[in-house]
């Protein structure tokens, strides 16, 4: 009797952690960056403080994201990059692209590979590692994931 008792607590135990990681898992594939991939580079800072960075979407075949600028009142989220430093960081321009009309609902959207190009002036003598956030949202034509800000710190 106890070692069907055993058997029991033992079993209901392995199904409860595989339950735990199912849901872990599941809760992974409906946010955003499961279906794509940020990668961030920034250039070499120049003498007057001035330097670059590309932030690259890689989105997974049939997604894509929503672009920068958005109808009014669009429910979705829009992609927008932050940069951030120990100080201040001036003169920021982000050059996002136009992206791809979705004619169905009326916006533009980024698919594939996406480089997104900024500049901006740090002040002199701030080398401390540029925090870069990226928030967007993935979308089919008939679904949407979660909206995710995906925070990376480059050197």
């Amino acid at each position: 009797m106890m070692k069907r008792i055993s058997l029991f607590f033992f079993v209901g135990l392995l199904w409860l952690a595989f339950d735990l990681d199912a849901q872990s898992q599941d809760a992974k594939a409906r946010r955003s960056d499961f279906v794509v991939k940020v990668n961030v580079e920034a250039g070499k800072q120049d003498p007057d403080g001035k330097q670059s960075l590309t932030v690259t979407f890689k989105i997974d075949d049939s997604w894509h994201i929503y672009a920068h600028s958005l109808p009014k009142d669009f429910p979705g989220v829009a992609t927008s990059i932050k940069v951030s430093a120990r100080d201040k960081i001036e003169d920021l321009k982000i050059d996002y692209p136009e992206g791809k009309l979705i004619k169905e609902a009326d916006y533009k959207a980024y698919e594939g590979t996406i480089p997104i190009k900024a500049s901006f002036r740090r002040t002199k003598g701030d080398d401390s590692p540029l925090e870069v956030a990226v928030s967007f949202q993935a979308c089919t034509k008939t679904s949407c994931l979660f909206p995710v800000t995906v925070t990376h710190k480059v050197p």
